[in-house]
C-alpha cells in the first residue's frame, strides 16, 4: 500500500525495493495496472504473488486488517490483544502517531535505511474535505483525512502512520482492590501519509522585500489518508477480490 499519487507520478514501472534478511536489496517490478485506488482518498493497494521461499528471505512483516483504525475512528473490538473486559479508547486529538518512511536525502545506497518520525493528531477527519495538490498537475482533489502535527516533507508520501495510545483500566476481578489499575499500550494503522501543507513566504534582502521571489515553508502539518479507505479498496475492489478468491481456492 502507498499513496495513490506516488504511483501516478512514476513514469515507468513502479518498483518495490525490499531489504533481504542478509542485507542485500530485493527489487520487485510491478505494473501500474496492478495498483488499485480509492475514488475518495489518496491510497493505492496492490496484491502480489510471492513464493514462500522468497518471502522467507525478505525482511518483511505483514499487517492484519484487524489492526486498521475503523471508519468510526475506533479500535476494533475483535482484536485478540484486547481483553474482552476492556473498552479501548477512541482515537482522539493529541494521540501519538509514528511514521516509518524514506529519508529521501539519505535513503540508503545498498539497502533501505528507513527512519521513524513522531507527531500527534492535530485534527480528526471532518465532513469538510481537505484539498490536496496533485504533483505535476495543475488540478486539486479533495479527500477525507487526518491532520497530524509533525515534521514532514517530500519523500514521506505513502509512509504508514501508526496510532499509539496508553490507557489505564481497572481489571474486572473479584479480588482486585479499588485502587488497583493496569496500564496498557495499544497501536493501530491510522493510515498513510498523503502530503503536507506549505505556506508561501516572500523573501527579504535586509529590509527590502523581493516581490518576485518567494519560498514555500513547511507548516509542520501532515495529511494522513485513513486506514479504512485502504481496507475498503482491499475488500471492495473487483480485481483484488478476484485475486483473493483465486488464492483461497488454490
Amino acid at each position: 500500500m502507498t499513496a495513490e499519487h506516488v504511483i501516478n507520478n512514476i513514469s515507468g514501472q513502479p518498483i518495490l525495493r525490499i531489504n533481504r534478511k542478509d542485507g542485500a536489496p530485493f527489487e520487485w517490478k510491478t505494473n501500474k495496472s496492478q495498483w488499485r485506488n480509492h475514488l475518495d482518498s489518496d491510497v493505492a493497494v496492490a496484491a502480489f504473488d510471492i513464493s514462500d521461499e522468497t518471502w522467507s528471505e525478505l525482511d518483511l512483516q505483514w499487517i492484519d486488517t484487524i489492526i486498521f483504525i475503523k471508519s468510526d475512528y475506533t479500535v476494533g473490538q475483535e482484536r485478540e490483544d484486547i481483553p474482552r473486559t476492556v473498552t479501548p479508547p477512541d482515537i482522539e486529538i493529541g494521540d501519538d502517531v509514528i511514521f516509518f518512511g524514506l529519508f529521501a536525502q539519505h535513503h540508503g545506497a545498498n539497502k533501505n535505511l528507513p527512519i521513524v518520525r513522531f507527531g500527534n493528531i492535530a485534527r480528526m477527519p471532518t465532513a469538510e474535505r481537505i484539498q490536496i495538490e496533485i504533483d505535476n498537475h495543475p488540478s486539486y482533489r479533495e479527500i477525507v483525512a487526518y491532520l497530524v502535527e509533525t515534521k514532514s516533507w517530500g519523500g514521506q508520501s505513502g509512509s504508514p502512520a501508526i496510532w499509539q495510545a496508553e490507557f489505564t483500566f481497572k481489571p474486572k476481578k473479584k479480588d482486585v482492590k479499588p485502587e488497583e489499575k493496569t496500564k496498557m499500550r495499544m497501536s493501530g494503522l491510522l493510515g498513510v501519509v498523503s502530503g503536507h501543507f506549505d505556506v508561501e513566504q516572500k523573501v527579504r534582502r535586509g529590509k527590502e522585500m523581493l516581490q518576485d521571489i518567494s519560498t514555500r515553508l513547511n507548516t509542520g502539518i501532515a495529511i494522513v489518508a485513513p486506514a479504512h479507505a485502504i481496507e475498503e479498496v482491499i475488500m471492495n475492489d473487483h480485481e483484488l477480490a478476484k485475486d483473493r478468491e483465486t488464492r483461497l481456492v488454490s
